[in-house]
């Protein structure tokens, strides 16, 4: 490897004379850059495996519930989560979080936002008081701009009544077995927009009696907003069409025809977000 710089000399009469050139060899330099950059890359793939064992990679096994789910990040390490909490004997939690940017800032954020849910969750029903809390642990550590887009619901298994709630996330779309579809209802700001007061006002608590077949579809907006060489954004129908169609499947076989769908919508279009689905169906 060699740095070649050269400079144009010039008479009184301001027509070329000479060049002068040096050349240097930056052979160390560059064997050092890249393997300062192998370093690098090795760090973020050892962030990544670490990421990956922080979302569940074998769900529990909760009696009457099916779940599956994808996550695929954008790059290395990403700012998308989900997770299945135990909250007492009878309920369960299901959580998919989307941290503003992505990377390795995000991928932090969204390591302390598990911590501070799991620590939450425990033996509390109301989701609301979950978030609640979880936005006043967070929402101090976090620099200005940052935000998390939070859904958080508790399945209860007695009655198959969802109760949930949605800060700033984009809503989860319910297939019944009956037919139909429906995007839940819900309003919140995103986790670390507000210290606290504005964030507990508007934070909105419903809640869903779910069938036997039902399926509820958690996503992060990675997928509705991915677009294709034309500038087209995939869109919650196109999604909604997917599950529709496949409803009746075996989740593991939705997730890989909905990731399908995407890729072939977005061949040859640049990624920008992480991807995330966390399906759960009653049976």
């Amino acid at each position: 490897w060699v740095d070649d710089h050269t400079v144009v000399r010039r008479g009184a009469d301001g027509s070329v004379t000479h060049h002068e050139g040096l050349i240097t060899d930056i052979t160390g330099r560059k064997v050092a850059e890249e393997r300062e950059r192998e370093v690098r890359e090795r760090d973020l793939r050892t962030a990544g495996e670490i990421q990956q064992h922080l979302r569940p990679r074998v769900f529990p096994d909760i009696m009457a519930v099916e779940i599956e789910a994808l996550s695929d990040p954008s790059m290395l390490i990403g700012g998308d989560y989900y997770d299945v909490l135990p909250v007492d004997a009878r309920r369960w939690g299901f959580v998919i979080a989307d941290v503003a940017g992505k990377g390795a800032g995000a991928a932090l954020l969204m390591a302390e936002c598990r911590a501070t849910l799991r620590l939450c969750a425990t033996n509390e029903t109301s989701p609301a008081a979950v978030l609640r809390r979880a936005n006043r642990s967070l929402q101090p550590d976090m620099r200005p701009g940052l935000f998390i887009a939070c859904f958080y619901g508790i399945l209860d298994l007695d009655t198959k009544v969802l109760r949930y709630c949605r800060a700033g996330h984009e809503p989860p779309l319910l297939m019944r077995a009956s037919g139909g579809c429906e995007a839940l209802p819900g309003v919140g700001l995103a986790v670390g927009l507000d210290e606290g007061p504005l964030f507990d006002e508007m934070l909105e608590e419903h809640e869903v009696k779910l069938e036997s077949g039902d399926l509820i579809a958690l996503y992060t907006d990675g997928i509705t907003e991915a677009i294709n060489p034309q500038g087209e954004e995939f869109g919650r129908d196109r999604l909604a069409n997917a599950l529709q169609r496949h409803v009746d499947k075996p989740l593991a076989e939705v997730v890989r025809t909905v990731d399908r769908y995407v890729r072939n919508f977005c061949v040859l279009a640049p990624r920008h977000d992480d991807r995330t689905l966390l399906l759960i169906r009653v049976s």
